[in-house]
């Protein structure tokens, strides 16, 4: 049961120093989440492997080493819920994100806060969802007791 009261983990991707400050300070004043940040792809390549498990992943598009596309490429997400923002939205990038399973995008703008924070509780949703609908096989999957060697099936028959 304790893995389903933990809290989640979002991981932030954003290069702009003054909107990733904003961002984060909006989603924490609004959802108990716990809120990690990287400023470029390559920090994100290179660290994810020592972070905690991310449940929701929101990349701006545009990064000043490269493209969201460019995170999505290189890591094997699994079920982590992915969320991506641009300023600068074109034609095709709604079309090439869906091949990577991202269904939410969000177009910067003033509203950009309130509008990451509803997509945020979603995807907790989702997460939450899931987490519960889980087999008990997986739910508690931790939390078992090896049978001791000297146990056998005829004790519990007297």
């Amino acid at each position: 049961m304790k893995e389903l009261s933990r809290k989640l983990n979002l991981l932030l991707v954003e290069d702009n120093t003054f909107t990733s400050f904003n961002l984060e300070n909006e989603i924490r004043n609004a959802i108990d989440i716990n809120v990690f940040h990287f400023s470029s792809v390559k920090a994100c390549i290179n660290n994810l492997k020592d972070s905690p498990d991310i449940n929701i992943l929101v990349i701006d598009y545009h990064l000043g080493d490269g493209t969201a596309m460019d995170i999505l490429k290189r890591l094997k997400l699994g079920s982590c819920r992915t969320i991506v923002m641009t300023g600068h939205p074109e034609p095709q990038m709604e079309f090439e994100l869906a091949k990577f399973g991202v269904k939410d995008f969000i177009v910067k703008s003033s509203n950009t806060g309130l509008e990451l924070v509803a997509a945020v509780k979603k995807k907790m949703k989702e997460v939450k969802n899931e987490r519960n609908n889980q087999p008990l096989s997986e739910k508690f999957r931790n939390n078992w007791w090896p049978i001791p060697e000297d146990w056998h099936s005829a004790q519990v028959a007297s």
